[in-house]
């Protein structure tokens, strides 16, 4: 009785802790054709978008200017690559600060989740995760990890060369 007694205890507090840290308190969302922007407050989300667009972008008034610039990088992600995966559909999770060991931005293959800092990010931030995200759904089996290291390099190198 005892010992179920602290394994009930010990999932409790686990949980709690999961959620309390994993989980934003007030997620707010904001969506694309591509993709589902989770924030916690609209400062977060306005850096997000001035270090995208270079210049303040009110989202609420202008939803469709703040969601051109993720749908048109996708786009142009996917045109680089030449591969246009069905439902492409991913999440992007903006956070401050730097990520789980000192990291910009990283993509969760298991989840669909591009977890980005609002204060490091770039076109060319964004740009690498959203290739992965765009290999991990076209591709039916994961690409190793070195394959996909070297075409994200593709997507780094012709992202804008053209413009």
């Amino acid at each position: 009785m005892k010992t179920s007694l602290k394994y009930s205890i010990l999932i409790v507090t686990f949980l709690c802790l999961f959620f309390l840290f994993a989980v934003p308190a007030h997620a707010l969302e904001f969506s694309t054709k591509y993709s589902i922007i989770t924030y916690s407050d609209p400062g977060e989300i306005d850096d997000f978008f001035l270090r995208l667009g270079g210049e303040h972008y009110d989202f609420r008034d202008n939803p469709q200017l703040a969601a051109s610039l993720i749908d048109r990088l996708v786009d142009r992600i996917q045109s680089i690559l030449g591969v246009i995966p069905r439902d492409l559909k991913f999440k992007i999770y903006l956070r401050r600060g730097t990520l789980q060991d000192g990291m910009k931005a990283y993509y969760d293959p298991k989840n669909r989740v591009i977890f980005i800092s609002a204060d490091y990010a770039s076109q060319g931030v964004l740009a690498h995760e959203i290739g992965h995200a765009i290999v991990g759904k076209y591709f039916p089996t994961p690409l190793p990890s070195k394959l996909q290291e070297i075409l994200m390099q593709y997507v780094d190198k012709y992202l804008w060369s053209d413009y």
